[in-house]
């Protein structure tokens, strides 16, 4: 699903996909985390990533949206087969309905993906659904995600 906000100061900016996933995962991480994070502080549970390894990254759809940096054209996608080329580890991409169904379901530890694209920068995120944020990267001036955005290792 894809949402426009009333058009404003910011010439319609656009969500892609908000599901009630990430607020909920997010607010977790930041109460067990005991203190107020930084927005551009880059974060890694180690002991989590580990086992992510062998568990399945869910990988949302809407990350296969690409920006045109000179037009502001959304209308293109990424090729999941290259963007995800370099991540050998089980991964599976899905829509946000799916996504949803799954967290629903699941019963031990499920990943998640998220990626927040800004005006001129990317935060990528992986979620993990009970214990909240696992990964965090901020990259500056950059528009669109990459295969090294999957270098979480």
């Amino acid at each position: 699903m894809r949402t426009r906000s009333p058009a404003s100061q910011f010439n319609e900016p656009t969500i892609h996909q908000i599901t009630r996933v990430f607020p909920v995962a997010l607010l977790g991480h930041l109460v067990r985390l005991q203190r107020r994070r930084w927005l551009y502080e880059d974060f890694e549970d180690d002991a989590a990533l580990a086992k992510l390894k062998i568990a399945t990254l869910y990988v949302p759809d809407n990350v296969l949206v690409k920006f045109d940096k000179f037009s502001g054209d959304e209308s293109q996608r990424h090729d999941p087969k290259e963007l995800l080329a370099d991540y050998p580890y089980p991964h599976r991409l899905v829509s946000a309905p799916e996504l949803e169904q799954i967290l629903a379901s699941a019963k031990g530890p499920t990943y998640v993906f998220d990626y927040v694209k800004g005006s001129t920068d990317k935060f990528v995120t992986i979620f993990e659904r009970q214990s909240g944020m696992v990964y965090r990267h901020y990259s500056s001036v950059s528009y669109n995600l990459d295969s090294d955005d999957f270098d979480v290792f």
